[in-house]
């Protein structure tokens, strides 16, 4: 994973899957910036747990963000949980 930073957003780039060891990187470089974009390539196929956490958490804390290409798999798992307001913030390119 690599990622991009400037004075008004941040943006990760996920090349793999976003998985647990992703998301405490993702902790771990975030500050307070308040605009955050999640772009996934299109060899991402998986997100666990804690990445679908990740994701509505950031939501729910008000960040502004936006989730980039997700896996197909991503549109199921939010609806089969109920998340489906994550929806609101996916874009694909």
């Amino acid at each position: 994973m690599r990622y991009e930073k400037d004075k008004d957003k941040i943006k990760f780039f996920i090349n793999g899957d976003l998985n647990y060891q992703e998301t405490l990187f993702i902790r771990k470089t975030l500050k307070d910036e308040k605009n955050v974009e999640i772009e996934f390539s299109p060899c991402a196929k998986f997100i666990d747990s804690e990445g679908i956490k990740l994701l509505y958490s950031l939501y729910k804390e008000g960040k502004n963000l936006k989730i980039v290409n997700p896996p197909e798999l991503f549109s199921k798992i939010i609806k089969i949980l109920s998340l489906e307001e994550l929806s609101k913030v996916v874009e694909k390119k």
